[in-house]
């Protein structure tokens, strides 16, 4: 056909950057090959919407970001995609958001050695599925590590973890969950909090309350169809309920009295 991967377009030259490919498909471009340019495609799975450049692979877009004039780099993931990598260590410095162009798109991790998401810098992902590939060699698949860690509309399966889904570390660590479910989950469904939840739409996990210092703040309406159990983690030197804040709306089992000690490290889960 007219697109052909490997068809010679310029004989005797090498340099591609002195000819432009118009009204070409998507993906199709010209390379170098053997002193001469030929067609070449690849298939682009991210986009980023900030500069409009299409990557094969999200590794390869989140390492290539750069400072946008205004606001943060939005990654577009045009269709479902393996995930080689742990994502957020691969961002540098830089905050972004990871969206799916249709929430069936879904970021399915294929490594086994590390977390699924621990970020360096604040970062979202929005309206897409996460599959944790069923990996239980770690306590948990996300880790807000540094500054805010987001989810909105996004769906997690197959996770499979020791302890639980989330954990925030400690002081200003921020997790968001904005209608984020799970599917197929063997996991119990816990965010191991020491630092800061923010809560707004349907979310069906318990929260362990780990450090005195964590928090929970309502950012919006909360819809929950599942009562959220909120518990302290066991500390046998920790006084009853010593020095726990918690901000409570009616969605949650909260209580006038201590928090009451998590066994074994986690709430129970409650079965639909």
């Amino acid at each position: 056909g007219q697109y052909t991967s490997g068809r010679t377009i310029v004989n005797n030259c090498s340099d591609a950057s002195l000819f432009t490919l118009t009204n070409a498909p998507e993906g199709y471009s010209l390379e170098a090959n053997e002193g001469k340019l030929v067609l070449a495609f690849n298939k682009y799975v991210v986009k980023n919407e900030s500069t409009g450049v299409s990557y094969t692979s999200l590794e390869e877009a989140l390492t290539d970001m750069t400072q946008p004039e205004e606001g943060d780099n939005v990654l577009t993931v045009l269709e479902s995609i393996d995930v080689t990598s742990r994502i957020g260590t691969n961002s540098g410095i830089l905050a972004c958001t990871i969206k799916g162009a249709t929430p069936d798109v879904t970021l399915r991790r294929t490594f086994t050695n590390t977390l699924f998401v621990s970020n360096n810098k604040s970062l979202k992902f929005e309206n897409l599925t996460l599959d944790c590939n069923n990996y239980s060699g770690k306590d948990y698949d996300f880790e807000a590590n540094a500054g805010t860690l987001s989810f909105k509309d996004v769906k997690i399966i197959n996770c499979a973890t020791k302890v639980g889904f989330f954990s925030v570390k400690v002081d200003n660590r921020t997790l968001v969950l904005d209608n984020c479910s799970y599917e197929e989950c063997t996991a119990a469904n816990v965010i191991n909090l020491n630092g800061k939840l923010q809560l707004a739409g349907d979310n069906a996990f318990n929260i362990i309350v780990a450090n005195a210092g964590a928090s929970i703040t309502a950012i919006g309406e909360l819809t929950n169809t599942y009562r959220n159990q909120l518990c302290r983690r066991r500390n046998p030197r920790e006084r009853s309920g010593d020095g726990i804040r918690h901000r409570a709306d009616r969605s949650f089992q909260t209580h006038r009295r201590p928090l009451p000690q998590c066994r074994r490290g986690q709430p129970r889960s409650q079965r639909d």
